[in-house]
């Protein structure tokens, strides 16, 4: 049996780790990226090889930095041909503004969203693409400028690349919510409770729930270009 192989971003732990153990059931083979959390990597790395029966590779990268990107692909995609699916999950979150603009912050946040996102998925050459986003891509008022408009920049990326990539690949985006609202440290919990309190359906999501999303995608091979979010519609709250 030809088994489809994976790359994920980011994907040691939280969303990245989920989604490698849910690929990992459906007997894909999986490369994980990490940059900093080594064990948290090689932990899922074992377990997924002990239950489940599949290959997995751990790969480091630090795809902050601009001249990392393109080597972290070029030894990946060298050493394995058969990639068909690729998220791009790699992130980092930090507060920034207009007036406060630093721009080797603003580098290193659009390399690891956009640049990376892009230079990967020129590797591929057929299957899956999907980004992941944030629901507040909708929004413009923002305490994350930097990420906000790097996020926003993924997000046309995505349908861009849907049109010029196909037919051979489809791609789409993923904007989630709060999927993982327990686990955020106690001491947000007050913020965490006044967003949840302006979601219309007033209650954070789950971890399942994005990935009953990502296997939508997967599954449904009419479906390329969508930014399928994923937050209870908080996307349409927009005013904040």
């Amino acid at each position: 049996m030809v088994r489809s192989r994976a790359l994920i971003t980011g994907a040691s732990k939280r969303v990245g780790g989920a989604m490698i153990e849910d690929l990992a059931k459906k007997g894909f083979n999986l490369i994980i990226h990490y940059n900093n959390s080594q064990d948290d990597a090689l932990d899922l790395q074992r377990r997924v090889i002990e239950d489940y029966q599949v290959e997995c590779d751990v790969i480091c990268g630090d795809l902050t930095e601009n001249k990392n990107i393109q080597d972290f692909a070029d030894r990946v995609f060298d050493k394995y041909n058969d990639i068909d699916l690729l998220v791009n999950n790699a992130s980092i979150f930090t507060k920034s503004s207009l007036g406060d603009f630093n721009l080797d912050e603003f580098d290193r946040i659009f390399n690891i969203h956009l640049k990376a996102a892009i230079i990967l998925s020129l590797k591929m050459k057929v299957g899956n693409i999907i980004n992941v986003l944030d629901k507040n891509i909708t929004r413009y008022k923002t305490q994350y400028f930097s990420y906000l408009i790097a996020k926003k920049s993924l997000a046309e990326f995505t349908k861009i690349a849907a049109l010029q990539l196909a037919p051979k690949i489809r791609v789409n985006a993923i904007a989630p919510g709060c999927v993982l609202y327990n686990d955020v440290d106690l001491s947000n919990k007050k913020q965490m409770d006044e967003i949840l309190s302006r979601t219309p359906l007033q209650k954070s999501g789950n971890i399942n729930n994005f990935l009953q999303g990502m296997n939508y995608l997967l599954d449904n091979d009419y479906v390329n270009g969508e930014i399928l979010f994923i937050d209870g519609g908080d996307c349409l709250n927009n005013v904040y």
